[in-house]
């Protein structure tokens, strides 16, 4: 259509040139978006500010950027005299990333630094997740050892995760905590990001009691505070392997830390495996109060309940007399051991 214009001696009035050029972006109609940008460029109107920027970026934000076409747009540009911006490149630096094209995207860092301009730490981040997200670790790892180097320690710090995450699916958790024991001699702290990668990493491996003492001891030696997320899925794999001590050692951090704990994982288990004296451990460790003997009504509630719907109904009433007089006397209790069979029990307690 362009070339029958041109052929016809038509040109496209700038704002009409900018009404399409909005529809072809919105509608992601990238090609269109081109050959529209390459007619104007050879007409004799005055190019527009951003127009290659935005256009890059039309094609960077694509499923599928088309590599193509980024190269004719930037020719284009060039062949008119323009210079790319700092932007022009981190767009394009994008697309080859989304491309998969590390080779060509490390290239274009380089062609900013000829260009005089500074990539920013977005630019190297962008590019070691793109490397880990393609499983190319060892390039990934060369290219953060080359940004601390360079002095750029907040980029090693923030992809420090991705490349950990990455060793953890390739080589296992062994080598990534090999790799973590040498960023750690060169400086760099642990934190709850990468605490929660390994630990993962032990699970992943069914390696659950592994897990568990490393991170007893970050947190005991190293200081850090682990994640809400890394501790509930901990619990729940200890509980799985039936370690209960372990796990409770867990809750009492987690209202260490005035996290929100969740007593269903506990619940669950104690109902079809603990003990009664397990049972009232939780209970007490569940308990925000500091006196020995304070449990509070809704976790009696719910692990009564739990011990009569598995059927444990001796468990539950073994527990129930183990219980402050203040749980005897409370009125919903008393009904849930009279419905269950228990009427025996709450009489003596009254």
């Amino acid at each position: 259509m362009f070339k029958e214009m041109k052929d016809a001696g038509y040109v496209i009035d700038t704002d009409t040139y900018v009404q399409v050029m909005r529809e072809f972006r919105m509608r992601k109609m990238v090609k269109d978006a081109v050959e529209l940008f390459e007619h104007r460029m050879n007409s004799p109107f005055q190019y527009l500010s951003n127009e290659c920027s935005l256009l890059l970026h039309a094609i960077a934000s694509a499923v599928d950027p088309d590599l193509d076409l980024m190269s004719r747009v930037v020719k284009k540009y060039e062949a008119a005299g323009y210079c790319l911006l700092k932007s022009d490149y981190e767009g394009i630096h994008c697309c080859l990333l989304s491309a998969g094209k590390f080779d060509e995207a490390e290239q274009i860092i380089r062609t900013m630094n000829r260009a005089g301009y500074e990539p920013s730490s977005i630019i190297h981040k962008q590019l070691i997740f793109g490397l880990c997200k393609a499983r190319r670790l060892e390039e990934a790892i060369e290219l953060l050892d080359e940004m601390e180097a360079q002095g750029c320690i907040p980029v090693v710090e923030t992809a420090m995760i991705a490349v950990m995450r990455c060793c953890c699916d390739i080589d296992g958790v062994d080598k990534a905590f090999l790799w973590f024991g040498k960023m750690v001699k060169k400086g760099f702290d642990a934190d709850a990001g990468l605490l929660d990668v390994l630990v993962n990493g032990f699970l992943k491996e069914k390696r659950v009691i592994e897990g568990y003492q490393f991170l007893v001891e970050m947190v005991d030696k190293a200081r850090v505070a682990p994640r809400h997320a890394t501790l509930k899925n901990l619990i729940e794999e200890l509980l799985g392997e039936r370690r209960l001590e372990e796990a409770l050692n867990l809750l009492r951090l987690i209202q260490k830390r005035n996290y929100e704990p969740d007593p269903e994982p506990f619940i669950q288990y104690i109902s079809k495996f603990g003990s009664v004296e397990g049972a009232w451990v939780f209970l007490r460790t569940l308990s925000k109060k500091q006196s020995k003997k304070h449990v509070s009504v809704l976790g009696c509630q719910l692990v009564f309940q739990s011990f009569f719907n598995e059927g444990r109904r001796s468990e539950a009433e073994e527990l129930f007399c183990k219980c402050p007089r203040y749980i005897h006397k409370n009125p919903a209790l008393r009904v849930l051991f009279s419905s269950s069979g228990s009427s025996n029990v709450v009489a003596a307690s009254a």
